[in-house]
């Protein structure tokens, strides 16, 4: 464990993003702890560095804070952007369960119903692991084909993924 760690402060400061999302990704190797990658994800959602928040989200121990702080904290039109929209749909098929689902998630908050067909589709493909997190995300989309969607994940042999699908139904018919 190193006694000094990095001084977010002035990688802030310096707009040192590469620093930041170096620290952001750690997963603990270099001794940095939990409460620094947060200042350090803080740090790059301050500076708006949409794609290196995005990229980190890959390190499987970062991904459900770093999905935390960018559904809660950011501003969509932060999180939105051609750009950004384009990793946030490639991360829906990355293969992680929490990337997946923080990507779904972002999407959601993001509002751009051009996510809704992409996010359908994993939602229908058989080995995805984040079902649940694609009926929720889905929630934020009160179209017709999203209540499709929702009424075929109602059968949905797993539990979990039938009971979220259910609530978000009755959720988009009160609203």
């Amino acid at each position: 464990m190193k006694l000094f760690g990095p001084n977010i402060k002035r990688m802030l400061k310096k707009k040192d993003v590469a620093g930041l999302e170096r620290i952001a990704r750690d997963s603990g190797i270099n001794g940095w702890n939990q409460e620094t990658r947060v200042k350090a994800i803080e740090a790059l959602i301050e500076l708006g560095a949409t794609p290196a928040l995005i990229s980190s989200m890959n390190d499987m121990g970062n991904t459900l804070a770093m999905t935390s702080y960018l559904t809660r904290m950011c501003d969509p039109a932060m999180l939105g952007g051609e750009v950004n929209f384009q990793l946030l749909l490639d991360a829906l098929n990355n293969g992680n369960t929490f990337v997946e689902a923080g990507a779904a998630l972002i999407l959601n908050k993001i509002g751009d119903v051009r996510a809704v067909d992409p996010i359908i589709e994993r939602l229908q493909d058989p080995t995805c692991s984040s079902k649940r997190y694609m009926v929720l995300a889905l929630g934020g989309f009160p179209i017709s084909k999203v209540r499709a969607a929702l009424n075929r994940a109602v059968k949905d042999p797993d539990s979990l993924v039938s009971g979220v699908a259910k609530d978000t139904l009755a959720k988009l018919s009160k609203g």
